[in-house]
């Protein structure tokens, strides 16, 4: 034993001398390398997963997309296979070190078609197909495709008038055509109704609480019928190379008495009192013959265009109707804008205007001598001094509209809750101005930083002393809002009839036409102005004897729709909108109303306060009948214009109605959306007539609403 074991020491002393002698080459005969492999797509986006085989040994990457073996030298065959990309192999050599791989693998896509057909293999034309949140209509044959999309596992649905909807899983994995055959909806009866659409607070209150008791004084519902212009004054516009001395010699010859001058760039302009017995229009026709008169015309009047009056409606229905809660969910404040309200001036302590006022100006009986980028007004109080008997503070009223103090558990909400509003007094408490108080109007809006001029006032002429005081605020970047006229008749007022203004009409309760709405091709768009009967509630005054009094009452014509569109406009400002594209954002986001597309009566549309800030057209709600569980028992159809609809082919069976606007157009019924049901089931039986009115209301963020109607998608919640 012991020789044995000195033999066996003896024998690994002569290895160990061995091997220390020979090269690290033959040593390498004994060595394994890792072999490293990083699989990814073509973006660089690691896949987990992945099987990766090397001659016959398989392992799955992990979250990084990595997976190692380890081999000594030699040539060894790889390949990687993934769900939904195509299979990569190859070759590698192991020769004396460890080996890296990325392998970028390529994304498998497949054309899709579907063909929809009837029960007798009719093809269906128009029916809305959704596929991978994606929605296309079928074409004259049936047909409708879908191409490059990635392998898995989808769901189609297909939803076209008169026929039960279709909703089926399927697997993607090679290019292919799917016929769908749809079955027509047996049931024959129908359904009727009108749907009110709110947003997120719920149905309206009807009774005004303590703070918002309404004074109830009355008036006819005419407008007065005032004189087109001031009746001994003449506006003359001098050309520039005139001298002082010849504009004197032309004073004299008519007897003129000067009122107020403005020195233009081109030419000075002179507002003169003429003696009564001159005729204003023989004195137009003699110095617009002079050759060194430019333009000479009369000083044309404006007035107010409300309809006040006495009734007691729902609470702020205009404001639901401008959709303007769901917009508040996204903007209610415009605290660094700016608007000016060219009216009859403002009570100046209303609880529910002062703290979203700013300091204004009268420019009212003034006669100073001003040139345009310095104009000094009659006074720094914009008062409103019309009294009870004359209808009470229209310029209050429409300030109201656009901003009374929003979320202060007082009065009224305005359109923005925070703003400054700068109350421009250019109107007389007979709601009556001229064309030269109203210039100097704008002139002051624009010196004193005003993004937005309200004109809820109108004239039937324009003016050049108008137009160039327009011209001048636009090329300032302000924007204008300006009612329509309450004539009922065809053509603008001015200065709403100017391109340069957003002209606009005035809708009722319904969304209707309001009948004294002026109605044009130039008209851009509408807002709620109300009727005699159903007008617009807001703040509101009037002076007595020296004291001004603040109320609440209602009124209505386009001089209340307009201050809708001012709000809309400050709130889009606020959001970082540019002036410039304040007027196309308003009208391209307009609910549509009376004949399809832009149209003399309606113009654009009705603004959609909500819409504008999404920068989204939104479109009418769907309505359907159908199960509590949202089985559909009826047609799929929209609600129209007016609010009503009619659901045909109900079926027999116990059914509620259904109401709903996709605005993110995702299928599902979520935040954001508009939601309503009937509140009781009706019970159907063949060939009967039903009549039902729903609400809808807004869904916010905390709705907690997730439901597929219709299989649109997978169903993600439940109703609570």
């Amino acid at each position: 034993m012991k020789k044995k074991a000195i033999y066996i020491i003896s024998l690994i002393m002569l290895i160990s001398i061995f091997l220390s002698g020979c090269s690290s080459d033959i040593l390498d005969i004994f060595a394994e390398y890792d072999i490293y492999f990083r699989v990814k797509d073509k973006s660089g986006n690691p896949i987990s997963g992945a099987l990766v085989t090397l001659d016959g040994s398989s392992k799955r990457t992990g979250d990084e997309g990595r997976v190692s073996f380890s081999r000594d030298d030699g040539n060894y065959h790889y390949k990687v296979i993934a769900e939904g990309y195509k299979d990569d192999g190859g070759k590698l050599l192991v020769d004396g070190s460890n080996v890296s791989l990325d392998i970028s693998l390529t994304s498998i896509k497949y054309d899709l078609w579907f063909k929809v057909m009837d029960e007798d293999q009719k093809a269906i034309e128009g029916a809305e197909v959704y596929f991978n949140n994606q929605k296309a209509y079928t074409d004259g044959n049936g047909l409708v495709n879908f191409f490059h999309e990635e392998p898995g596992q989808y769901t189609i649905v297909v939803i076209s008038s008169g026929y039960s909807y279709f909703k089926d899983d399927f697997t993607l994995n090679e290019d292919q055509t799917i016929n769908i055959n749809l079955s027509s909806i047996s049931g024959n009866s129908t359904i009727t109704g009108n749907i009110r659409i709110y947003n997120k607070t719920g149905p309206l209150t009807i009774s005004i609480g303590n703070d918002n008791q309404d004074i109830g004084y009355k008036e006819n519902g005419n407008i007065k019928d005032y004189e087109e212009y001031e009746k001994d004054e003449i506006i003359i516009k001098f050309k520039s190379r005139l001298s002082s001395q010849s504009v004197l010699q032309l004073e004299k010859s008519n007897n003129l008495i000067k009122l107020s001058s403005l020195d233009t760039k081109d030419g000075i302009i002179l507002r003169y009192r003429f003696i009564k017995d001159k005729n204003i229009k023989d004195l137009l026709d003699y110095y617009n013959n002079l050759e060194e008169v430019k333009w000479a015309e009369p000083n044309y009047t404006a007035y107010a265009l409300a309809v006040p009056n006495d009734t007691h409606y729902d609470y702020q229905w205009s404001l639901i109707n401008s959709n303007l809660e769901a917009a508040w969910d996204k903007r209610e404040d415009s605290g660094y804008i700016k608007v000016a309200v060219l009216d009859t001036g403002i009570i100046p302590n209303h609880p529910d205007l002062i703290n979203n006022l700013s300091s204004g100006a009268d420019f009212v009986g003034g006669e100073n001598m001003i040139n345009p980028y310095n104009f000094e007004p009659t006074d720094d109080d914009p008062t409103d001094k019309t009294t009870l008997a004359n209808g009470g503070s229209h310029g209050t009223h429409v300030s109201g509209i656009i901003g009374a103090v929003g979320n202060n558990s007082r009065g009224i909400t305005g359109v923005t809750w925070n703003i400054n509003i700068i109350p421009v007094r250019v109107l007389n408490e007979d709601k009556v101005g001229n064309h030269w108080d109203i210039a100097e109007g704008i002139y002051y809006a624009v010196k004193h930083g005003a993004d937005i001029i309200n004109f809820s006032l109108g004239s039937s002429e324009g003016s050049s002393i108008l137009v160039n005081a327009i011209q001048y605020a636009d090329s300032a970047g302000v924007v204008m809002v300006a009612s329509a006229g309450n004539k009922g008749s065809r053509g603008l007022l001015y200065p709403a009839a100017y391109s340069e203004t957003i002209a606009v009409g005035a809708v009722d309760y319904k969304n209707e036409r309001s009948s004294y709405s002026n109605y044009s091709s130039n008209l851009d768009i509408v807002a709620p102005g109300g009727t005699s009967s159903k007008g617009i509630y807001s703040t509101w005054g009037y002076y007595n004897e020296g004291v001004v009094n603040s109320s609440y009452s209602y009124m209505s014509g386009t001089s209340m729709a307009a201050p809708h569109v001012s709000g809309v406009a400050a709130l889009l400002l606020a959001e970082g909108v540019n002036p410039s594209n304040i007027k196309g954002r308003l009208i391209s986001t307009a609910v549509d109303l009376g004949t399809e597309g832009k149209d003399d009566y309606y113009g654009y549309g009705l603004v959609d306060a909500y819409g504008a800030l999404l920068n989204k057209k939104l479109k009418n709600p769907y309505v359907f009948a159908g199960s509590e569980k949202y089985d559909i028992k009826s047609e799929f159809t929209k609600m129209k214009d007016d609010g009503s609809f009619i659901l045909n082919q109900v079926e027999a069976d116990e059914v509620y109605v259904y109401s709903w606007r996709d605005v993110n157009e995702n299928g599902i019924i979520d935040s954001g959306d508009y939601y309503g049901r009937s509140s009781n089931s009706l019970n159907i039986s063949d060939n009967t007539d039903h009549y039902v009115d729903l609400n809808m209301f807004y869904i916010n963020d905390s709705s907690n609403l997730n439901i597929a109607i219709q299989g649109l998608n997978i169903i993600k919640g439940q109703l609570d």
